[in-house]
């Protein structure tokens, strides 16, 4: 049975009486009329009341129903009503942040056409409501820089010296009626590519396992990669893994150290923050279809390279801290 998010008073289906009501993760109650839905003895219809339904709050409500005649020897019969609550667009799009600031190493014209930064919005609603598409929207007046409306992949085709600093607005809209927007600006500082560096780049694990339930948020935190010697700008990247390729990415900051980077692959479900290497959630997981994501994360000073290898376990049961102690013993034997 489903109701729409919002709905005052609207009918949901067949009833005479609620005697119990159970509520997500929560204790079976007796004798209980529950406050979002009510029962007309009257006409047999589940109702909502004054308190409207709000699906992110709780997308479903467990009602026990018995209908009793009225014969001298009253008889009775019991059913449970699942009550779903459908997605209405109630939520506006949100920027992990409004203003991002990155610093990226000058490009010559080999690099040019080279993927530059993705900045996501993420959006609690869901289906078609939670659809997000992207564009430039302010200070691009020359076309330079392009931006892919669904990865969010910022790119150009201009070659960048250092010094030269640029500013974009771009601007998140979902797929609901109406429609929500939200914008957020990119500011991208050009500098010199550093010398070259003697000292070699170490990751300080060979394989890093990390695990995140299919319920954590957009923006969430995966984990940490971390890499040393942390004295020189460092810019991470994706290289390696099929689905990794598909469903990761590396977010970048500006810092002055180990904080940006120089690009990334596109549509990918996981985002570290350059330099110091945290990975965080981008696009909602889904356990069923995929609950393991192998990737190679590169890092770079500009002259040298090192490469690790992670494995990211989405997990969708109670017991995932248990599974993932199993998981990281396989590996160490």
């Amino acid at each position: 049975m489903d109701a729409r998010e919002g709905s005052e008073g609207f009918h949901m289906g067949l009833a005479l009486k609620i005697s119990r009501s159970q509520e997500n993760n929560g204790p079976l109650v007796s004798s209980y009329i529950p406050k979002d839905d009510t029962a007309s003895t009257d006409c047999g219809l589940i109702t909502t009341t004054s308190r409207k339904l709000d699906r992110e709050q709780q997308a479903e409500h467990f009602l026990e129903v018995t209908v009793t005649d009225g014969g001298s020897s009253p008889k009775q019969s019991t059913i449970w009503v699942v009550v779903q609550v459908l997605d209405e667009n109630d939520n506006k799009l949100q920027f992990p942040e409004k203003v991002y600031q990155i610093k990226l190493p000058e490009r010559d014209q080999k690099k040019r056409g080279e993927p530059i930064y993705r900045a996501f919005a993420f959006d609690r609603d869901e289906g078609p409501n939670a659809e997000i598409s992207y564009s430039i929207v302010d200070r691009n007046d020359d076309g330079e820089f392009f931006i892919d409306p669904k990865t969010v992949m910022v790119s150009s085709r201009k070659q960048f010296t250092a010094g030269s600093y640029d500013i974009l607005t771009i601007k998140a809209v979902d797929n609901g009626r109406p429609q929500k927007s939200s914008t957020a600006r990119l500011h991208i500082e050009w500098i010199k590519k550093p010398s070259p560096s003697p000292v070699p780049l170490t990751f300080d694990e060979p394989f890093y396992n990390f695990t995140v339930m299919e319920s954590d948020r957009v923006t969430e935190i995966v984990g940490v990669v971390s890499v040393q010697p942390a004295n020189t700008p460092l810019w991470f990247d994706i290289v390696g893994g099929k689905h990794a390729r598909e469903m990761f990415y590396i977010l970048q900051t500006a810092c002055g150290q180990n904080c940006s980077t120089e690009g990334g692959n596109f549509d990918r479900s996981f985002d570290a923050e350059k330099g110091v290497g945290t990975i965080i959630i981008t696009k909602p997981l889904d356990a069923e279809q995929r609950s393991f994501y192998n990737m190679s994360v590169e890092v770079t000073d500009g002259t040298n390279i090192a490469v690790t290898q992670g494995l990211q376990r989405a997990c969708s049961c109670a017991n995932c801290k248990d599974e993932q102690v199993a998981l990281q013993n396989s590996w160490s034997r």
